[in-house]
């Protein structure tokens, strides 16, 4: 039954972002094109231009509705009247909780690998070398870096990230559903509490960790300066993911009495 819930919120979700994923690719095309054949004038220079912000704005556009369309789907499926519908045996609370998850995590990993094929054709057809981005760093920081050791950290911390945002939004629908009157109030209300609650208990985990687990760290660069703040970080979000799920589906079960 999983399965075909995810199947469902896929379909469901790929007839915006399929033709979203084509636009992005077909702006990468032109944007190719410009580069090779319009001459250096400013009439080329304002194309290139236009059409780079454009693909800026799509990438934009893509990240961020990858995120909300499920949530949106979400807070429609909990907070509206035929909840129990939705809900009722034979879908479990925790199968819309992993289905609604999972297809946001499919979207958002597939607006990073449009960005990065993108990235990669763009410095391709400027005739970039494959050190280009290690050059950069290095004019940065004043070092030379392992650049996809801090990608893959810095991937799975945004992935890690979107989890954490998207249970605890969750969560906050979930409890906010609870209420007859004033939702979207309680809906901001917790939300900006939350936040304020999730911001100062990263804080208090970094100080933790870099004064009882971590005193004495020592890092010879900037790479591993990075990793040392990404693994406590890791560990919170972890944690409080972890937490969200719990707590969301133990509620969904009460308040629909689904066992």
């Amino acid at each position: 039954m999983l399965g075909k819930l995810i199947k469902t919120d896929l379909k469901s979700t790929a007839r915006l972002f399929l033709p979203l994923c084509g636009a992005i690719m077909a702006l990468c095309i032109t944007m190719v094109l410009c580069m090779k054949v319009m001459p250096e004038s400013d009439l080329g220079n304002l194309t290139k231009s236009i059409t780079y912000v454009i693909y800026n704005i799509a990438i934009f556009a893509f990240s961020v509705l990858a995120f909300f369309v499920p949530i949106l789907r979400f807070r429609s499926c909990i907070m509206k009247d035929e909840a129990y519908l939705m809900l009722s045996i034979p879908i479990k609370p925790w199968m819309h909780l992993v289905s609604k998850l999972i297809c946001s995590l499919i979207w958002v990993t597939a607006s990073r690998i449009c960005k990065y094929i993108v990235s990669m054709v763009m410095a391709a057809a400027a005739g970039e070398d494959a050190n280009h981005m290690n050059s950069s760093f290095a004019m940065l920081f004043g070092e030379q870096m392992n650049t996809k050791k801090i990608l893959i950290w810095n991937f799975c911390m945004e992935l890690l990230l979107v989890i954490t945002i998207q249970l605890f939004t969750y969560l906050v629908s979930i409890i906010s559903a609870k209420s007859a009157k004033h939702r979207r109030g309680l809906s901001v209300a917790y939300t900006i509490g939350g936040t304020v609650l999730m911001s100062w208990g990263f804080g208090a985990v970094l100080m933790f960790y870099f004064k009882y687990i971590a005193p004495e760290s020592r890092v010879s660069n900037v790479a591993d300066g990075l990793i040392t703040v990404y693994i406590p970080s890791i560990i919170y979000l972890a944690v409080l993911s972890v937490a969200f799920y719990t707590a969301s589906a133990l509620i969904l079960t009460k308040k629909f009495d689904l066992l």
